[in-house]
């Protein structure tokens, strides 16, 4: 952590065209910063289309085999590949010339120095590729691309898009987060005329130090994300390697796609949310090496807590915002658990890790009256991870064979230390349970079958549902923070989102 009057250099931005140099008065401006595209590449390219994919068209068109064979080789044209971040994440290649006639679906052909002859049908079966001649020494394709029905000009792309190679050395890297809606950090930043307090962390793990930097428009920004439910570049990122010596190493993309992936699941884990990895560029002595035009999945904004004036429903948050202390302490955890010693246990960690956040993050996002679904997949993959595989207290045909769901449920609460009465804070399902003898295990296996079967949806009430639900992410996130070995404060989702220390911790740390 820095002193007082330590202060750190501002994380440079990969992409120039990425800059703060304004906000606008009013988001809904399409000129503002959370609309602006990110350039990725202006210039010549080279359209290839897929023989294989032609179709008809509708209206028909006459093809002549010379036009069809010429187009087939490569057209030259202008453009530019930027990532959107509006109506939602996606790369996109827009061509610079005005189109001249057409209308959707039909991309059209725009030969240097000439006027487009014919028009091409493409559907979700008809893919260009491109090539990008000054990015590269070989001859090789850069993604498939699709049209998209926002503009006759743009180009939704398909797949990653790779510049270099992923095994060439490189000594640093630096990505960005999407809606990472965290405010306070840990470190300062130096902003020319004053200093940003709490805007940057710094994780060092495994021979790795990753630095995490708000970007200065992050507050303005935060507005858009919570009513608006957008999206954003929240945070700059810089991931290094130290060698034993303390020195700079060196390293490869390949080497750091583990990295990239932890990094992603820990911020989404914190955010309650999935929080997107975009665009990682690879540099060596300060040149670019390596560039993917890439984005991971990301949730769309949303305002923290329940029960608010804002127009959409917020989450919770089981992080304390207002005390990032205890950030680096639960990512070293995490990560210990992710680059384990044991090559077996590392493994069986990271699927345990992947999908008990994914479920996690899809509780979060659902209604609900749905998320006790993907609560209770969270919490079946936590049961046989720790009690089977992690603490070996059961076997595998005990788990399977011997205990009910509801069993298995207890079984993990009593290994986090976790009562199974259910909190007197959740008021109508206290009182279902106490008319009809359910514990806190019961009631989420209870509801949740409900839930699946469309024939037993009517005995529903949507306020029990909603408490059972929030029950269910409560044992989430205290059983997964018990698994990390993690011993810091949280926030209880059950009382008043007030912060506390874990139950299975000391009273200091």
């Amino acid at each position: 952590m820095n002193s007082i009057n330590e202060v750190n250099i501002p994380l440079d931005s990969p992409h120039p065209s990425l800059r703060v140099d304004r906000i606008s008065n009013t988001l809904d401006d399409p000129n503002s910063i959370v609309y602006k595209p990110i350039l990725l590449y202006k210039g010549p390219l080279v359209v290839k289309w897929l023989k294989e994919h032609l179709e008809e068209s509708e209206p028909p068109i006459i093809w002549s085999e010379e036009s069809v064979n010429q187009f087939v080789k490569g057209y030259k044209v202008y453009g530019e590949i930027a990532l959107f971040l509006y109506p939602a994440p996606f790369l996109a290649w827009q061509y610079r010339r005005p189109l001249q006639y057409g209308q959707l679906p039909y991309v059209h052909a725009l030969p240097v120095n000439t006027t487009p002859v014919f028009a091409l049908p493409v559907n979700a079966s008809s893919y260009l590729e491109t090539r990008i001649p000054q990015r590269s020494k070989q001859d090789r394709s850069y993604g498939n691309l699709i049209s998209t029905t926002m503009t006759t000009m743009r180009i939704g792309v398909l797949s990653s898009v790779e510049i270099g190679e992923a095994t060439t050395p490189l000594d640093e890297i630096k990505f960005y987060l999407v809606n990472f809606q965290i405010i306070y950090l840990i470190d300062s930043v130096n902003r020319r005329d004053k200093i940003d307090r709490m805007a940057r962390l710094q994780l060092k793990f495994n021979g790795w130090i990753l630095d995490i930097e708000r970007r200065l428009d992050f507050v303005q920004t935060l507005h858009y994300l919570e009513e608006k439910r957008g999206y954003t570049i929240t945070h700059n990122c810089r991931l290094r390697r130290v060698n034993s010596d303390g020195t700079s190493g060196t390293f490869t993309f390949q080497d750091t796609e583990s990295v990239l992936n932890a990094t992603q699941l820990f911020a989404s884990f914190v955010r309650g949310g999935m929080v997107g990895v975009a665009l990682p560029v690879g540099y060596k002595d300060g040149n670019t090496i390596y560039e993917k035009w890439d984005i991971t999945p990301a949730d769309p904004g949303r305002y923290p807590d329940h029960g608010s004036s804002h127009i959409f429903p917020g989450w919770y948050l089981w992080f304390d915002a207002q005390s990032p202390k205890w950030l680096p302490h639960i990512f070293s955890q995490f990560a210990m658990k992710w680059w384990h010693s044991d090559k077996e246990m590392q493994a069986v960690y990271r699927d345990a890790l992947s999908n008990v956040i994914l479920s996690y993050t899809d509780a979060e996002r659902a209604d609900p009256s749905r998320g006790i679904v993907p609560a209770f997949i969270a919490l079946e993959t936590l049961g046989w991870f720790i009690l089977v595989v992690m603490e070996k207290k059961l076997t595998k045909t005990e788990y399977k064979n011997n205990l009910n769901a509801t069993e298995r449920i207890r079984k993990l609460l009593c290994w986090a230390n976790i009562g199974a009465e259910i909190p007197t804070a959740l008021i109508n399902l206290s009182e279902k349970a106490g008319v009809c003898g359910w514990d806190g295990p019961q009631a989420v296996t209870k509801i949740r079958n409900l839930v699946v079967h469309p024939e037993k949806r009517e005995q529903l009430v949507s306020c029990i549902t909603t408490e059972t639900c929030n029950l269910a992410m409560w044992y989430v996130e205290l059983v997964t923070l018990k698994m990390l070995d993690y011993k810091g404060d949280y926030r209880d989702r059950l009382d008043n989102k007030r912060p506390k220390r874990v139950p299975w911790a000391d009273n200091i740390l």
